[in-house]
């Protein structure tokens, strides 16, 4: 889990790290039908499962694409969801967090972005009655200013990890899905 490190100074997360917002495509061009040209489309009620019921034309791709072990965290709707399997397009409420120059592995932002100081930060600025928004903590969110290269490196290990899990779950899910249908269909 991550820890702050009490002796590294931090500095606003926005000066290491790019949030780069989803695109919003609108109901009316969602398919549900998967097929050659299209792609899954996420939403923040897709974050916690393996796959989207939306698809969207691939040419949305151009503006939010999502590859398995990218890092969305969601301001809008349940501010401070974590999500890093999903592949395919996702929405404007969702962000995907890059590192801008430095070198900052992606498990070290999965552990930062579900940190106990990043989630509370998250939620003291959301705001909103039926639908919290919290884009506005992104000006508060902080990251230690020096990176540990071998913590840096022992996060990234765990988060490969945990996505070569997913990956399989993945598979084994399919895997189901055809033997059930082809000897109980």
């Amino acid at each position: 889990m991550y820890q702050k490190n009490k002796t590294n100074d931090t500095i606003l997360a926005t000066k290491k790290l790019k949030f780069i917002k989803g695109i919003e495509t609108g109901s009316k061009v969602y398919q549900t039908t998967k097929s050659s040209g299209n792609v899954a489309y996420y939403r923040v009620g897709d974050m916690n499962s393996l796959s989207s019921q939306v698809y969207v034309d691939t040419s949305y791709l151009k503006q939010a694409e999502s590859r398995i072990g990218d890092i969305l965290i969601s301001f809008d709707g349940a501010p401070g969801r974590v999500g890093y399997t999903i592949e395919g397009c996702f929405s404007g409420s969702l962000r995907k967090i890059e590192c801008r120059k430095m070198c900052i592995s992606k498990g070290y932002i999965f552990f930062w972005s579900i940190s106990d100081q990043i989630q509370q930060c998250i939620n003291e600025h959301s705001f909103g009655t039926t639908i919290l928004h919290a884009s506005k903590s992104l000006n508060y969110l902080q990251i230690d200013e020096i990176i540990n290269i071998s913590v840096n490196n022992e996060l990234n290990y765990i988060y490969e990890l945990m996505i070569n899990n997913v990956l399989k779950i993945k598979h084994l899910s399919l895997c189901k899905k055809y033997l059930l249908k082809k000897f109980f269909s």
